[in-house]
């Protein structure tokens, strides 16, 4: 019974083995469009005269991509910053800034390591509510301002359905709100 149970092993992990090196050593596949789906969170850097009223931020982003086999494609990017200013006397500022871009991009790899780069615009959208002081009421404040963001990025994949990435770029809005600054993601990215 025991010589049974352990043979039954030996075969499952032989089995196992061998469908995992199969599956390892194939390439990625040939066909039409790849679609991604990255998601990650990092650091906001002001730069130039932004830098005089706006302090370094957390900010999130998302990429829905789709890639041809020659390594084009075009990245749907949204990205969202608490963007904090520098304190005032009196006034206390709740901000929430985003920007939503259409990039072209280019992919150059189909390894575990892959280059992107990307450049494009969009729209950039912030919220500001101003309070005064202690017990006043706030006011509120929306801009939306064009926006152009280029971008780099090294992908890991680490399965061939996706791994980590490092994405880094910058950001210039145009109009009354005339903001510059670079910006740094790590994540995830899927890919389909």
């Amino acid at each position: 019974m025991k010589l049974a149970q352990l043979l039954f092993i030996v075969i499952g992990v032989m089995t196992t083995r061998h469908a995992f090196a199969q599956s390892a050593a194939e390439p990625e596949p040939q066909g039409g469009a790849r679609w991604s789906l990255t998601l990650g969170g990092g650091a906001l850097v002001p730069v130039g005269q932004m830098r005089d009223g706006y302090q370094d931020a957390l900010v999130a982003g998302v990429r829905v991509g789709v890639r041809s086999r020659i390594g084009l494609g075009l990245q749907l990017a949204a990205d969202y910053s608490p963007l904090p200013r520098r304190s005032i006397a009196s006034e206390t500022f709740d901000t929430a800034y985003g920007t939503v871009a259409l990039l072209p991009s280019w992919t150059i790899g189909r390894g575990a390591v892959r280059l992107q780069l990307g450049a494009g615009g969009g729209m950039a959208f912030e919220h500001v509510a101003v309070t005064a002081g202690p017990g006043a009421s706030a006011a509120t404040d929306d801009a939306l301002a064009p926006a152009a963001i280029g971008q780099a990025g090294l992908e890991f994949h680490l399965a061939r359905g996706g791994g980590l990435v490092l994405l880094g770029g910058a950001t210039r809005t145009f109009g009354d709100r005339d903001y510059q600054y670079a910006w740094g993601i790590a994540g995830l990215t899927l890919e389909l």
